[in-house]
């Protein structure tokens, strides 16, 4: 007789929140039934649901281990796994207290009109429509990034954000490469090998979109500049606009993981590390169809939607 557990589903630990493990027992090569088998945990204070161990943030500092030891009703066979939580320190972080944007760590995108704020620990990014003394309009998108400042090889992002109830708005939080865009690259993918990432759209949101949001990663043949992406729609439960939500990635050697809210939502798996890899940074936005050519799939951006703006709690990273 053979009994194993496995981790079905695997997503890493995020730092700050419980992380649920999906057990799946393997008896003589058939997966058994959830009510086929018994879980039990060492330390015994982990809740169990069903095959789902819920190992809480706390508990994942304090313990170094723990056992799963599952039961098997039929043959009376037992296995046990071992899980080592993933101890993450934070390398980044900004809360945006004060009221003034941290420049030991932070300058202006490329967006040439750029307007923040930074009050009550909070950093507000505007996009406007402003009308020149000569009656031209200009519309306007903000952006700061931590490039030549901060950038890690792999590691886990965050940020807690919340985007105007305006669709049309494109309220963003990615990732590009310490290097040349399109060019230098954070990983292949093994389903086309030939192109490479470096853009990471963690969120990309408008109210257009109601109760989903999405996630992107950009591909391109450095040497045919040929582009193609990996696109994904995070689906919650309920309309995200206008209210403060955690957006997480964790970019990892055997691929990368996307949360919301703590919860995971997409994974890419497909992913190879190579030896030209490059650093990321991080990139805070908003923006609209109004400036940029192709954003009209986030929803008719009319002049009566101006001013917004995008709002961040915090951001920070780990390794």
């Amino acid at each position: 007789m053979s009994i194993r557990l496995e981790i079905a589903n695997y997503f890493p630990e995020l730092p700050g929140y419980s992380t649920e493990y999906e057990i799946k027992v393997i008896c003589n090569g058939t997966e058994r039934k959830k009510n086929e088998y018994i879980i039990k945990t060492y330390p015994d204070n982990i809740i169990i649901n069903d095959n789902i161990v819920v190992v809480s943030a706390q508990q994942k500092d304090i313990y170094n281990q723990f056992i799963v030891e599952a039961t098997d009703k039929i043959t009376k066979g037992k296995a046990e796994l071992t899980i080592t939580p993933r101890k993450w320190k934070v390398n980044f972080e900004d809360d945006f207290n004060g009221n003034s944007l941290n420049t030991d760590i932070w300058s202006q995108f490329e967006y040439k009109h750029t307007n923040f704020n930074v009050k009550d620990g909070e950093l507000t990014l505007l996009a406007e429509r402003i009308v020149e003394p000569s009656g031209k309009v200009r519309y306007t998108a903000s952006g700061i990034r931590t490039l030549s400042k901060y950038s890690s090889i792999g590691g886990c992002f965050m940020a807690r954000m919340k985007s105007p109830d305006r669709g049309g708005c494109n309220s963003a939080f990615w990732l590009m490469p310490e290097g040349e865009y399109t060019k230098d690259a954070f990983f292949m993918d093994k389903e086309f090998p030939d192109k490479g990432c470096s853009e990471i759209d963690i969120v990309e949101y408008s109210a257009s979109y109601g109760a989903k949001f999405p996630i992107t990663q950009h591909f391109w043949n450095r040497n045919t500049g040929e582009h193609l992406s990996r696109p994904y729609w995070g689906e919650v439960d309920k309309p995200i606009y206008n209210d403060y939500h955690d957006y997480a990635c964790v970019w990892d050697t055997d691929g990368i993981y996307y949360y919301f809210d703590g919860k995971p939502v997409y994974a890419n798996r497909d992913i190879i590390s190579h030896k030209d890899t490059v650093a990321a940074y991080i990139i805070l936005s908003t923006n609209s169809g109004k400036i940029h050519e192709g954003l009209e799939w986030l929803g008719e951006c009319t002049d009566d939607m101006f001013p917004f703006e995008t709002a961040f709690d915090w951001v920070k990273a780990y390794r």
